[in-house]
Formats: C-alpha cells, structure tokens, sequence
C-alpha cells in the first residue's frame, strides 16, 4: 500500500493563487462586457456629434435670474453617451425650484405638468437625441416636446457648458 500523503500548505497556495487568478479575469472581462451590453441597450439613440470623455459634468449660473434663480445642470457621460441630465434652479435662500414644484410651493398652472416635470422632459429629449439641436426656437420654447412649456435658455445653455467639459 502506497501513502499519498499531500501537503496542506501546498493545497492552500494552490487555491489562493487559483482564486487571485480568477477574480482577475472576472474584472478584466466585466468592463469590456458591461460596455457592450451597454451599447446594445442603446437601440436607436445616434451618436453624439462630437466625442464625449466618459464623467459627471455640472454647470451652474455664476449669478441669479430677475426671479432670484440660478440654472445648475448635471451631465453624465458614459461610453461616449450622454446617459444622466438633470436641470434645476436653485434660489438665492438654497431653495430648489425643482423641489418646489413637486412640494406643490411652485405652481405654473392648475392643471399642467409641474416645473420638475418639464425639467425631466427636456432632459429625457437631449439623451435620446444626443443633442440640443431642434430643442428650443430663438425665444427659448421648445415644439419639440408638447408637454414643455418652460423656457429653455438656462437648461440649454448648462448643457452646452458640460458639453464643452465633456469634449474637452
């Protein structure tokens, strides 16, 4: 009879090392992985015009509006795409007027959509366009969404400025 006896100290290093090798694989191929999945989920939203750094992006107004306001704008850009906008106008005493609208304290109309509402509208229209063009008229409204019916100058020009960082 033959004894095969195997050390444990050898076993263990074995599996450690084994196990180092794995997760190093795993987080190799994750990235590139999660990245094409991410493309395919776009479907059909075209590329941006220009091409895009991968980050967060912000812009706010250096003073406030006649009404006390200052447009403060996010942008996320992932695998070249703009896939995060948010729009919002901070008053002078740090109140949001996003916050407002949906507290019922900001009220444009009785029965139209609230500011918040069509901050998120606007935002949704540059991520699935990848872009601002068509958005607003020389006035500042928009046709292009029918639910919009804020003017637009502060939210296109905070895009316009985290697009500036984003191509840079």
């Amino acid at each position: 009879m033959t004894n095969h006896s195997s050390n444990p100290g050898r076993q263990n290093l074995f599996g450690l090392v084994l196990m180092a090798v794995l997760a190093v694989l795993v987080i190799a191929v994750s990235s590139p992985a999660y990245a094409a999945l991410h493309r395919m989920g776009r479907g059909d939203i075209p590329e941006p015009a220009v091409a895009l750094t991968d980050g967060t992006y912000t812009y706010e107004d250096s003073q406030a509006d006649d009404s006390g306001y200052r447009n403060q704008v996010t942008m996320t850009v992932f695998d070249g795409y703009i896939t995060g906008l948010t729009w919002d106008c901070i008053g002078e005493d740090g109140s949001s007027k996003r916050q407002l609208s949906l507290d019922g304290q900001y009220v444009m109309t009785e029965d139209g959509p609230l500011w918040a509402e069509q901050s998120d509208a606007a935002a949704s229209y540059v991520m699935a366009n990848q872009t601002l063009d068509g958005l607003i008229d020389e006035n500042g409204y928009t046709d292009a969404i029918a639910s919009v019916s804020i003017n637009l100058y502060g939210f296109v020009n905070g895009v316009n400025a985290c697009l500036e960082q984003a191509a840079q």
